[in-house]
């Protein structure tokens, strides 16, 4: 299997990646699996 294949690995790596960004931005740890939300809007993003 191709490294990134799989559409679930893809958004692993992004999650990943934005934890890492924010993280150096607003100087504090973030953990990609309980502080980071993607969502396909800011609306959607209200709910959760």
């Amino acid at each position: 299997m191709l490294l990134g294949a799989n559409p679930i690995f893809r958004l692993i790596l992004q999650v990943n990646a934005l934890a890492v960004l924010y993280s150096k931005l607003l100087g504090v740890e973030l953990n990609s699996q309980t502080d980071v939300l993607v969502t396909v809007g800011a609306y959607l993003s209200l709910y959760y």
